[in-house]
């Protein structure tokens, strides 16, 4: 359900709190990927996510480039426009007071993100980068997991087949969404970037139609990592690797842990079998089979280790 929205799920576990998780004393997801292949994680942190489609409209029907180009503001033109006024070269989201509530970064944090095994470089080849916003380690942490994200996600309505083909849209619809973080209230943000969206259309002369609609929205999601329930986990990882797991946070969202959070108050974690390179949602997707048979033993001694907390 996750990837259609989770549609219900907040609701029904409101309403059935008490059928279905009257003795659930912890809450264990097995859904984080480790930063590196034989460096067990612990997420304990994820980014929100607000989803926005921004539609421009220039006329009722697509139109002959060689008959009515140089005739009216095209839909494209101005979408175009806009999608480039959201975030500049550097990452940083040109939206006004987006960053507002976002927390000042705590002098202790820069420690803490320091301690994480992540080779840059290799991660770079991983993905196949053609530039990372940041060579440094701890820079590159904190732009993916403790600062907000904008990303545009793709363009409805424009010909995008192989080929030529003379059409001015009538309409075209930009996708792009923001990753949310701490202390940044989803509504205020739907608000601040369709007020900047319309700002930025009336100074550029308002030649077209357009509307910002969102979709799917979500805060962002932290647990306490000194609870006792980090501790038992703790100890399981230990038990298999050897050594210590790296308690990270990720970039992603998962809406059904704030629902989780907020609805029962249970200590959460969010345990990582798969690996940094197991290209989750795209293409070649896997899992390692080390990953697999160690992620099996972890949870057989994570199920140990909180059998013996006191709930």
């Amino acid at each position: 359900m996750e990837e259609s929205g989770s549609l219900g799920l907040g609701d029904l576990i409101a309403q059935q709190k008490d059928r279905f998780f009257k003795n659930v004393a912890y809450i264990c997801i097995c859904d984080g990927s480790s930063l590196e292949q034989n460096t067990p994680c612990i997420v304990y942190g994820l980014r929100g996510v607000c989803f926005f489609y921004l539609t421009v409209e220039c006329a009722s029907q697509d139109l002959h480039s060689g008959i009515h180009g140089g005739a009216l503001n095209e839909a494209m033109a101005d979408l175009v426009y806009l999608l480039n006024s959201l975030v500049d070269k550097d990452g940083k989201i040109l939206i006004t007071d987006i960053y507002k509530n976002v927390l000042p970064l705590q002098p202790e944090e820069e420690g803490i993100y320091s301690k994480i095994e992540f080779d840059i470089a290799r991660y770079s080849k991983t993905i196949n980068a053609t530039k990372l916003l940041h060579d440094d380690k701890v820079k590159l942490l904190l732009n993916v997991w403790r600062y907000p994200s904008l990303s545009i996600h793709g363009i409805e309505g424009a010909h995008s087949q192989p080929g030529e083909k003379s059409v001015i849209p009538a309409k075209v619809t930009g996708k792009f969404s923001i990753r949310l973080v701490e202390n940044q209230n989803v509504e205020e943000v739907q608000s601040l970037v369709t007020k900047y969206l319309h700002k930025k259309w009336e100074e550029r002369g308002r030649g077209t139609k357009i509307k910002v609609s969102t979709g799917t929205a979500g805060v962002a999601w932290r647990e306490d990592t000194n609870h006792p329930h980090y501790s038992a986990v703790k100890r399981a990882i230990k038990s298999v690797y050897n050594i210590d797991a790296d308690l990270i946070r990720a970039g992603g969202s998962m809406a059904v842990l704030t629902t989780l959070q907020k609805v029962l108050g249970k200590s959460i974690v969010n345990l990582t079998i798969s690996a940094g390179d197991d290209n989750a949602h795209a293409q070649n997707e896997k899992i390692n089979v080390e990953n697999y048979i160690k992620g099996t033993k972890v949870i057989a001694a994570y199920l140990h280790e909180v059998s013996k907390l006191s709930n």
